[in-house]
């Protein structure tokens, strides 16, 4: 049950990246806000590599181009542009 949650999951991400090149935010937010359902329900942690590709706060897709991003020493300001909340990751190295 797992492994097809985890393909469902990068197939609904997926879609929502090329929702966000078509300018469909809202239905990219919308793949978001169920590949987090089917985690929730499948007891399983969405993958770092899709995590860091919504915002944490309101669940909205973040797009390329319209999430601002600042660089500083030890970590990546990302801010959404929905919200405005603003997630910090930090730097390796």
């Amino acid at each position: 049950m797992s492994q097809i949650a985890r393909e469902r999951i990068e197939i609904l991400f997926e879609k929502a990246s090329e929702r966000c090149s078509e300018d469909r935010q809202d239905l990219a937010d919308r793949y978001v806000e169920l590949a987090l359902r089917i985690g929730e329900r499948a007891q399983i942690s969405i993958p770092k590599k899709y995590r860091l590709k919504f915002c944490s706060n309101c669940n909205s897709y973040l797009c390329a181009g319209e999430a601002r991003i600042r660089k500083k020493e030890s970590s990546v300001n990302v801010t959404c542009p929905s919200c405005g909340e603003v997630q910090r990751h930090g730097l390796r190295g």
